[in-house]
């Protein structure tokens, strides 16, 4: 989807599809909300609600009414008073405490707040670091704030420095209004980081007169956060309606934003507060969006699985081919009971995907014909799951597949039969968030959720079963390893996995770089890789390969292989449940 003339192809398409679709706020039914969430995942899109347009109310009730209306995102807002029981501004002022208040309150109600809006941003370095340590504390993703020219350079580095965007409201190089010309842009933000750019704000574009799907192009990759209003009428006295009732074309934009493959940090309601009536309000825009975006999301998951190829050489140097190469085992730790045949997926949707994809699947294709444990095919065709093509197959190797992969019934009923019956599934790293509408994939899989803190967080790691066979690389002892490394949710559990490796928490500083969701369990249990059954399948999942260098280093692709044999049912592994194994130990 990168060329021009893909692009092309699928704008055709989208418009054939498209064409005959008639949205209607009022037609949104339970299954379109249902069909929303997977859309939204698909198409790498976050529909959230503004703070602001409660303003009258508490940050926490802002969270209840969000959630009422069934929505995961919500824009702080920074002059809003935090609860009735803590009587201060959102905004780095509030101690550690009230911090966490903060979190468990969004964690409770089972929402994030990826972008957080301050009425002014401080001019000096110190204060304005104070936003971006706040920001960064409650897992802020991008901080909208008027424009500040004099300090912009500031702000560049702040954003650099703590990994946080900032959106201005408006255009720096224009001044206020909006820009009629692609070059105010570019000339505003040229050599400028990325993590710099633009709030757009729908009604403003309006009230200025620009007709928003004209806008759009203008910001392309600059567009961090979209604030979406729709009026009765252009121009200054322009009045907010609900999304698909006014003149915005709120329809082929939001189609538009999809051609232009535009994603911001989050498709924001915002509205006038008006008490009751703007909680309706806003309920029939997030109808209005849902209803739009679900056709469009299933047009381009069938597109994807039909033109994305397997990333096999593309990323990947001579050097690092070669350093592959070198690490790769010279013997597979067991011998084949039978040719075997590993399908590899890499397919992301609504993601561009990890840069380790292609050196994990040049990696597990060269450890398959040097040591002749298997034949390695590749294939992003979603057909190939299903039943029929799937028994050519003695295992499958997910490789960081993101997104509503298995969106059917039929789909789903295949995966899991072939699982079940004797199948074997093999995954690394994102796929705990492959698929995240479809319960029984986390029970396939052993886990749910990817919150992490930095890529480049450095554990040591013990191994919780030094006797296993997959742990054979790593000779009986802990070792420190740096990567992205995930925290799960349930379904995870000692009572359902057999757990290979694991955080040594006594040995590892747990507090490194920004928190990115909840990195904390109660019980301090941080599993790194596990194998379990399924019926009278075989799962071998592995946390780590966020980074390319995972695979050249000997000892992880000596574990990989050992997975990946045992998953194939070649190599015979203990599976019961690390619960039950300490039970009978300490019965003895």
């Amino acid at each position: 989807m990168n060329s021009k003339l893909q692009r092309q192809i699928m704008s055709a398409f989208l418009g054939i599809i498209l064409l005959s679709t008639s949205v209607c706020a009022q037609a949104a039914t339970p299954e379109i909300s249902r069909l929303a969430a997977r859309a939204q995942e698909t198409l790498g899109w976050r529909l959230g609600v503004a703070a602001r347009s409660f303003r009258d109310r508490t940050f926490f009730e802002a969270v209840e009414l969000t959630a009422s209306l069934g929505q995961k995102h919500i824009e702080g807002f920074s002059e809003q008073k935090i609860s009735t029981g803590i009587l201060k501004n959102l905004d780095y002022s509030l101690s550690e405490s009230e911090q966490e208040a903060v979190t468990r309150k969004l964690r409770s109600a089972g929402m994030t707040m990826p972008v957080y809006a301050v009425e002014r941003m401080p001019l000096d370095q110190q204060s304005c670091s104070k936003v971006f340590e706040f920001a960064r504390a409650l897992g802020v993703e991008t901080i909208v704030c008027e424009p500040a020219p004099e300090a912009l350079s500031m702000i560049e580095q702040l954003c650099d420095k703590y990994g946080v965007n900032v959106a201005f409201r408006q255009q720096i190089a224009s001044g206020s209004g909006v820009p009629r010309d692609p070059e105010d842009i570019s000339r505003a933000y040229q050599g400028r980081s990325k993590r710099v750019g633009v709030c757009g704000d729908v009604g403003e574009w309006m009230r200025a007169g620009a007709k928003p799907i004209e806008v759009l192009p203008l910001l392309k990759d600059r567009l961090l956060v979209l604030h979406v209003h729709d009026l009765k009428q252009f121009g200054s006295e322009g009045r907010d309606v609900p999304w698909g009732t006014g003149v915005a074309g709120l329809e082929e934009f939001i189609k538009e934003a999809y051609r232009l493959e535009l994603k911001p940090t989050l498709w924001t309601v915002e509205y006038p507060p008006e008490r009751e009536e703007t909680l309706a309000k806003i309920a029939q825009s997030v109808e209005f969006f849902n209803t739009v975006v679900v056709p469009i999301a299933e047009y381009h998951r069938n597109y994807v699985a039909r033109t994305t190829s397997v990333r096999r050489l593309a990323g990947v140097s001579s050097e690092e081919h070669k350093k592959i190469e070198e690490a790769i085992p010279r013997t597979a730790p067991a011998l084949p009971a039978k040719p075997r045949k590993l399908l590899i997926m890499d397919l992301n949707v609504g993601r561009h995907g990890h840069p380790s994809i292609p050196h994990a699947n040049l990696a597990v294709e060269l450890m398959g014909k040097k040591t002749g444990a298997y034949e390695a095919v590749f294939s992003n065709d979603r057909a190939i799951l299903q039943a029929d093509n799937l028994r050519q197959f003695d295992a499958v190797f997910l490789n960081n597949t993101i997104g509503p992969i298995f969106d059917t019934p039929e789909l789903r009923a295949s995966f899991q039969a072939f699982i079940h019956n004797g199948g074997g599934l093999i995954a690394n790293h994102a796929v705990t968030v492959t698929s995240q509408d479809w319960p029984e994939f986390g029970e396939i899989l052993g886990a749910r959720g990817a919150s992490h803190r930095d890529a480049d967080e450095k554990v040591i790691i013990k191994l919780d079963d030094p006797d296993s066979p997959l742990n054979a690389a790593f000779a009986g002892r802990s070792f420190e390893f740096t990567d992205e490394v995930f925290r799960f949710m349930d379904p995870y559990s000692r009572e359902k996995v057999h757990v290979l490796l694991s955080i040594d928490v006594d040995k590892t500083d747990m507090n490194q770089g920004r928190p990115r969701g909840n990195c904390f369990r109660e019980d301090n249990d941080y599993a790194i890789s596990w194998i379990h059954q399924y019926g009278r399948g075989r799962v071998f999942y592995c946390s780590l390969g966020h980074n390319p260098y995972v695979f050249w280093d000997a000892m992880m692709l000596e574990h990989f292989l050992a997975g990946i044999q045992f998953a194939l049912g070649d190599l015979k592994a203990d599976t019961t449940p690390s619960a039950r194994r300490a039970d009978s130990r300490n019965s003895r």
